[in-house]
């Protein structure tokens, strides 16, 4: 069991591909990742923010981060049991300050292969910025016999509600994602809106009294103590 919380994560992957800011492999089961502020990553060949990247990362629970401007992909996880909870996902791109495209720009919430049954994803706000970026990344074909740990991964196996999904620029996009996924059960009590940020370009992430999110149960996430400190 590893705790990975408190971090500030900036700046990181400027030179290698295929990293992440917070990275969970061959670290078994029962990890925490948690009030972690993952921002400020304009690499080209990051990744993702949080990743991970194997099935023996089971009952790892993803909660309470906040992840704003950063290129990439949002969260990856390819195992079962999974939680992904209360977290704030604004402005992932996928394109670098000077233009150049993301080697790796899936969406947001990206399930590539695995067994992801039993993970939960709720009570998150995904915010973009972009008209026409992917929100999700799912594998919905049966694996071919040349690769065959490329097995189905989809959110439908999993319990996603109470999710809230903005995007600046396009409205409708966390509408097309809901119809989507409802006629599998799932999304039920998600909603497209605003979260009415303070001032997300100041890195003020409170919700002001008004935001849909409280009522799909959102707890404010606390960053006061994040980063280093004297003691």
């Amino acid at each position: 069991m590893n705790a990975i919380a408190f971090n500030d994560l900036h700046h990181c992957m400027q030179t290698l591909g295929d990293g992440n800011a917070i990275y969970i492999s061959g670290a078994g089961r029962n990890n925490h990742v948690y009030n972690n502020f993952i921002h400020d990553i304009p690499a080209q060949n990051i990744n993702a923010s949080i990743r991970c990247d194997d099935e023996e990362q089971q009952d790892t629970i993803i909660e309470k981060n906040v992840i704003t401007r950063v290129c990439g992909e949002g969260l990856i996880f390819k195992a079962p049991n999974i939680t992904v909870r209360n977290n704030i996902l604004y402005d992932v791109r996928d394109r670098t300050p000077d233009g150049a495209p993301c080697v790796h720009k899936r969406g947001y919430l990206v399930m590539p292969y695995g067994r992801v049954e039993g993970s939960v994803v709720q009570r998150n706000i995904f915010v973009s910025r972009i008209p026409g970026q992917a929100l999700l990344f799912e594998r919905t074909q049966p694996a071919p016999p040349s690769a065959p740990y490329l097995t189905p991964a989809m959110l439908r196996t999993c319990a996603a509600d109470h999710n809230l999904y903005f995007n600046t620029t396009e409205p409708g996009w966390g509408r097309k994602h809901l119809d989507a996924q409802r006629r599998f059960g799932i999304e039920q009590h998600s909603l497209e809106a605003d979260p009415q940020f303070i001032n997300p370009a100041k890195d003020d992430f409170r919700l002001r009294p008004d935001s849909p999110a409280w009522k799909l149960g959102f707890e404010p996430i606390d960053l006061s103590a994040v980063g280093p400190r004297k003691h």
